[in-house]
């Protein structure tokens, strides 16, 4: 999830994945995924997610292939 910098710090992320999650649990569904850069690792820390582990993603930016590190996070949502 991207929040815009000058929409930042407003509980818009929060809020968003709060309804996420109660629209999840109403289909039964016991646990979310995500993929987080490192810098959104203490956002969803915050809402309740762990971190799983990590794995390298290729990615292609303005025709450039690389490949960076995301932390994979899950959260139960019980």
């Amino acid at each position: 999830m991207y929040i815009a910098p000058t929409y930042q710090y407003r509980s818009i992320a929060t809020s968003l994945s709060e309804e996420i999650d109660q629209r999840l649990r109403s289909h039964s569904i016991k646990s979310v995924y995500v993929e987080a850069s490192v810098n959104a690792v203490p956002f969803y820390e915050r809402v309740g997610y762990q971190w799983i582990g990590t794995h390298q993603k290729p990615i292609t930016v303005d025709g450039t292939s690389m490949v960076i590190n995301m932390n994979d996070m899950e959260k139960r949502l019980g």
